[in-house]
């Protein structure tokens, strides 16, 4: 991917969040078009939205950023979110969806792509592994790939995209992180105040071994080969 459509990727965060073009709407007593209910006035005189214009606000704020998408689909991006407004969606959720529609539809104008009847299921792994390779946390990956499919849903069920693409859904999963050792400095003072040798050597097996209790516990003697002076000092040194 080139550099420029590297850099198109900041285009929503450059402008103003969905929190400041709210209340810079509000500070010029600007209503927008789509917002019918009539403004009240507080104790000060000041003009102020009701509350339950905040959706009417998120998407007269993507429509908004829509105006300057050259994306294939646009127009049935635009109708996505008018449904989204319709079905009453929480204004905050208008942002990431908007985030993550523009990556993946990005993704799909650079594979030579024009037309959203034109995406396949390798167009959705790529996407994936575009956002893998930015360095994401899979968390992160994972919210977007929901946004994504939902929007992917929004088209299949209008006939535009073929069911195929979600015909079996791609589950990202967390890898496992490895148990991280403990500091030099905090094993010193665990065993410090542990006084009889027996049950610091037994502290110590398991924090150099990584042997689960239950093995430590069918541990016998037999079992153990101290090959020097130093592993026996490892065992029973503070």
């Amino acid at each position: 991917m080139d550099q420029m459509t590297t850099e198109n990727f900041s285009i929503i965060s450059e402008k103003e969040t969905l929190a400041d073009f709210g209340r810079n709407d509000i500070e010029a007593g600007f209503l927008p078009s789509i917002i019918l209910p009539e403004l009240y006035r507080g104790k000060s005189g000041k003009v102020f939205y009701p509350e339950y214009t905040q959706e009417a606000r998120a998407l007269h704020w993507v429509l908004n950023r829509l105006e300057g998408w050259d994306l294939p689909g646009k127009a049935h991006v635009e109708e996505y979110f008018r449904s989204m407004y319709r079905r009453n969606f929480r204004p905050r959720t208008y942002s990431g969806a908007l985030t993550a529609i523009y990556i993946f539809l990005t993704v799909i104008r650079d594979s030579g792509k024009t037309r959203l009847e034109e995406i396949t299921k390798n167009d959705l792994e790529a996407f994936i592994e575009h956002e893998q390779d930015r360095g994401l946390m899979i968390s992160t990956v994972r919210t977007r790939l929901h946004c994504v499919n939902a929007f992917l849903g929004y088209v299949i069920e209008a006939g535009i995209v073929s069911g195929d693409v979600l015909a079996r859904r791609i589950r990202l999963r967390k890898p496992e992180t490895l148990p991280r050792a403990m500091d030099p400095d905090d094993v010193k003072q665990l065993l410090s105040v542990i006084d009889k040798p027996r049950d610091r050597a037994m502290v110590t097996v398991l924090l150099r071994t990584g042997m689960r209790i239950g093995e430590l516990l069918n541990t016998k003697m037999p079992d153990l080969h101290l090959c020097s002076v130093m592993n026996e000092r490892l065992l029973f040194d503070t």
